[in-house]
């Protein structure tokens, strides 16, 4: 075994850059495929950490609590609640934060008695001495309290005034403390004794000794709010006098368990959702079985949200797959490009094996070897090499664009080196394969083979091409249909998904048509011989004889080209379509960068009594104050800012329509400052919609459903109003499809008839407010180029008391679509894989044009001892790159671009076509284009370079030699 492993090692030094680069391929798998469940974790916990954040800062909840309260009746016996008790408090203390393997930040218990009346000491021995007298009078609160002990409470708490209480009974007096608003709300004074009744019967004396405020009103040990009716006791006091010897029985406890929600990982999630199961299923016999536990309740604020993240994850997992699986298949090409080159290289080697008697196994089993050696090495660096592609993935925000975005958290999980131990296997196949073709030849059969032409490839033989190109095209006929019966149906999910199909059809197609331009190559090169043939320079001829004798050899590196070319256009063309319509819907949608509803004045105070009127509520006689706009023009980062007036349920009519319409009332020049919309979805700019009805107060423009439905032209007069306002005349100067903020879809149904799909009037707000009524508009604002300091903006808003019922940021919307990790997973695995296939695309170029040079050194020796100069070889092997290179370059651009048209536009089945506004539209940037023109020129262009120099270190009295032996 030892001499097999040694020849095997020798073998591979000896190919050591073959054996390298092939290396490479399998880091490179690895690293992928691994990299699938540790992206998918990381960006799950940013998004999760995220939601938790949002929940504690919206809601002012913190979510990493687990809290029990249990009520207990006071018919419970003394032993049995003492043990109920104590079982809780182990299980809570001990359990929990085993199960949760998270850090602790507190555990708190809190005991709580039956509330009681109370009396000053005083005024209770006074009562005594007049037990006779008939005239006495009860003198008994009417407000209750209760006495509370709560674990640790005193590390949480500061001294406002007195000191801390004795953990001791003295004299038979308890030593409490109290909250500062404790002393106006029971009106009791500090070390003043009260007595705790049970009706006229003296119970207890506790003297309050001090008053004490948290030491941080933030600390989540006080998720259990303090109570201005309780009196706090030490609490190994309250155990041992209260729950042990039932002096007072305890009707309430609850437990608190806070833990550090930021350390949460995906890991944890599980585990999170089986504590809180537990904790209810081990609570739940002491509610069934026992009558004295009136009910115990867990709350766990983050149940709900960590539910979805299991689907999610799953949801995000699959589509990350199927999102590789273009870079995987470029990859496996490698691979099986390098492979075979090691092969061809050692199959006469393999056929005098197979001569003398070894068999196919035993030829494969030394490759075997080799490739658990590769395999190991690239396992345990792929996974590390995982990490950093993780990371890639975080910080793009769109194809082959880069931001400083907080990093993510990356972990290596059990999962990633389960899925390298499935590229490994996979890869290690893919190598065999080769070997595997090669070991049925022996001596005579190789050479038998070697002096045949080549034979047709194994994909054009069975037609694969046709096949791959047929299956793409029945795909995009599928999902065309599948769109259709959506839209028919109004079926859509408001939530960002993407079928992983949309990703593999397009890339089968890719593959498909590459291979059939390859099966066209040869007749494309034999016609370019043909028509040159009495003109062409010895040179030329010669190259042109090599490529169309040998256009089967070059196929795989071809294939290479054509991938990476039209794989990398239509990603750039996909991420750039799909991140522009988001972009577009959202801007369109709120209309401008902020969207301000303010809170106005008016002198109709009882519209906001609880339990108003009809009347009250009723605002069409209300009197609104309007605020100034110079206030808001004065605000951090605003460049233009104008007032919006929406008003729905609008009376509409003239002597051929009545119906209901939206009005808008504008103030043009501001409008078209500050408005966004895209140009190209009308007939004319946007602008000329805008001067069309400046110099008329009263002209308006009204929708095209409106035209359509009522027969309404331009030059027709209408008139307008609404309930409380008397109708006024305006005239129709232009007609529109869509406007900013205003969606022209309706949902198709058939209980919806064609007088209530959405219909919009655009008129002057000036002259709505005097001839109508003034009413509360909004205020959208546009913000200057440079600015992005939001929170001075929203703090500044706060300083100058601006009271807003609503405020739309457009571009914390447009950051947080980016952010989602759907979106997150489309751009950065676009780009990782364009930027993997650059690199192996690359090193497979290297790879085979420095092998096939040098496996040519003996011909060009002989041509230059033949009189041919080194420029003329130079050309010769520029044009070889030329219709090689150059021709892969050209199909992959064909190939790009066809499939960009044909298949992009599926990626509209993801938006809801009925909210989608502007329409979907396919976007093909030309600049995304010229980066791959430029990267994939580039990197020819420095293999030329390389293979040029070689070229010119290629000595005649050597390549003699080497014909001599």
């Amino acid at each position: 075994m030892m001499a097999i492993l040694t020849m095997i090692i020798r073998k591979m030094i000896k190919n050591k850059w073959l054996e390298v680069s092939l290396l490479l391929g399998l880091m490179l798998s690895v690293a992928l495929t691994s990299s699938i469940p540790i992206y998918t974790n990381a960006i799950l916990h940013r998004m999760l950490v995220k939601d938790l954040q949002n929940l504690q800062l919206k809601e002012d909840i913190f979510p990493g609590r687990f809290d029990v309260s249990s009520s207990i009746r006071s018919s419970m016996p003394p032993e049995d609640r003492e043990s109920y008790l104590s079982s809780v408090d182990k299980y809570m203390e001990v359990q929990i934060p085993e199960q949760l393997s998270l850090p602790i930040i507190s555990y708190a218990k809190h005991r709580e008695t039956l509330n009681y009346s109370f009396i000053p000491l005083e005024e209770f021995n006074f009562l005594n001495e007049l037990a006779d007298d008939e005239e006495k009078t009860n003198p008994l609160s009417s407000k209750k309290i209760n006495i509370v002990g709560s674990s640790e409470l005193n590390d949480h708490i500061k001294l406002v005034d007195g000191r801390l209480p004795s953990n001791q009974v003295e004299n038979d007096v308890y030593e409490v403390m109290i909250t500062e608003g404790s002393l106006s709300a029971l009106n009791i004074t500090l070390n003043k004794e009260i007595v705790i009744l049970d009706g006229s019967n003296k119970l207890i004396t506790v003297n309050p000794v001090g008053i004490f405020e948290p030491k941080d009103y933030s600390d989540v040990y006080f998720n259990k709010s303090l109570s201005n009716t309780s009196l706090y006791l030490d609490f190994d006091l309250f155990e041992e006098k209260f729950t042990s010897e039932n002096i007072l029985p305890v009707r309430n406890s609850y437990w608190n368990v806070s833990f550090d929600y930021q350390s949460i990982r995906l890991t944890s999630v599980d585990k999170l959702i089986d504590a809180f199961t537990g904790l209810k299923g081990y609570l739940t016999p002491y509610t069934n079985n026992d009558k004295n536990i009136k009910g115990n309740e867990v709350e766990f604020p983050i149940i709900s949200i960590l539910e979805n993240y299991d689907m999610k994850q799953q949801k995000l997992k699959t589509m990350v797959s199927f999102l590789y699986i273009p870079v995987l298949i470029m990859i496996a090409f490698y691979i099986f490009l390098v492979s075979n080159l090691i092969i061809e290289r050692q199959k006469t080697e393999i056929s005098v094996l197979r001569s003398r008697g070894a068999n196919r196994l035993q030829i494969l089993g030394g490759y075997l070897i080799e490739g658990l050696i590769l395999g190991s090495i690239a396992y345990f660096s792929g996974i590390y090499l995982a990490k950093l592609f993780t990371l890639i993935l975080g910080s793009s925000n769109g194809f082959l664009q880069f931001v400083q975005r907080t990093s993510l958290t990356v972990e290596i999980t059990g999962g990633a080196y389960v899925y390298a131990a499935f590229a490994v296997v996979g890869t290690i196949i893919m190598m065999l394969v080769p070997a595997f073709i090669h070991t049925r030849q022996n001596i005579v059969s190789l050479k038998r083979s070697m002096s045949r032409s080549k034979k047709t490839s194994f994909l054009h033989k069975f037609y694969l091409d046709i096949v791959f190109m047929c299956v793409g095209l029945y795909g995009l006929y599928t999902f065309k249909n599948q769109m259709k019966d959506f839209i028919n149906s109004g079926v859509f999910t408001n939530e960002f998904s993407i079928d992983p199909l949309l990703f593999i059809v397009p890339n089968l197609f890719i593959i498909g048509m590459g291979l059939f331009l390859l099966r066209i190559y040869p007749w494309m090169i034999q016609f370019i011989y043909w028509f040159g043939k009495k003109r062409w320079s010895p040179a030329s001829y010669s190259t042109l004889l090599q490529v169309g004798r040998s256009s089967t050899q070059y196929q795989l590196l071809m294939v290479f080209i054509i991938l990476t070319l039209s794989t990398g256009m239509f990603s750039a063309s996909a991420a750039r379509t799909i991140n522009s319509n988001m972009i577009d819907k959202i801007s369109y949608t709120n209309g401008a960068d902020i969207v301000m509803e303010v809170e106005f004045g008016n002198d109709n105070p009882d519209q906001y009594l609880p339990g108003a009127s009809e009347d009250a509520l009723d605002n069409t006689h209300t009197n609104y104050i309007e605020p100034s706009i110079e206030v808001f023009k004065n605000l951090p980062g605003i460049e233009h800012i104008t007032r919006v007036f929406k008003e729905n349920n609008v009376n509409f009519t003239n002597s051929k329509v009545n119906t209901k319409v939206q009005l808008m009332g504008i103030d043009t020049a501001d409008f078209g400052r500050v408005a966004w919309f895209k140009e190209g979805l009308m007939d004319h700019h946007f602008y000329d919609y805008l001067n069309l009805i400046a110099t008329n107060p009263q002209a308006i423009l009204i929708s095209k459903s409106i035209a359509d439905t009522h027969e309404i032209k331009v030059g027709d007069i209408v008139n307008m109003g609404w309930i409380g306002t008397n109708n006024v005349e305006f005239i129709v100067y232009g007609i529109i499809d869509y406007w900013p903020s205003w969606n022209p879809n309706s949902v198709p149904k058939p209980s919806i008839t064609a007088s209530e799909t959405p219909q919009l009037v655009v008129g002057h707000l000036d002259f709505i407010q005097s001839r109508l009524a003034l009413r509360p508009y909004e205020f959208w604002a546009k913000l200057k180029p440079d600015f992005s300091n939001t929170a001075q903006l929203y703090d500044s808003i706060e300083e100058k008391r601006i009271w807003l019922n609503d405020l739309t940021n457009s571009n914390a919307q447009i950051i947080k679509v980016k952010n989602d990790p759907f979106q997150l997973a489309i751009n950065g695995v676009m780009t990782l894989g364009f930027i993997i296939s650059i690199l192996i695309s690359l090193c497979g170029f290297l790879l085979y044009w420095i092998l096939t040079l040098k496996g040519r050194t003996l011909q060009l020796g002989m041509l230059r001892a033949m009189g041919l100069r080194f420029s003329e070889l130079v050309k010769m092997l520029i044009l070889e790159q030329t219709l090689t290179t150059g021709a892969a370059m050209i199909m992959g651009i064909i190939t790009g671009v066809v499939t960009s048209r044909l298949f992009v536009t599926l990626f509209q089945i993801t938006f809801n076509p009925l909210e989608q506004v502007p329409p979907f539209q396919v976007v093909i940037d030309p600049s995304d284009q010229r980066q791959i023109y430029i990267i994939v020129s580039m990197i020819i262009l420095i293999g030329i370079m390389i293979l040029g120099y070689m070229l010119s270190r290629i000595k005649i009295h050597q390549a003699l030699k080497l014909g001599e032996d």
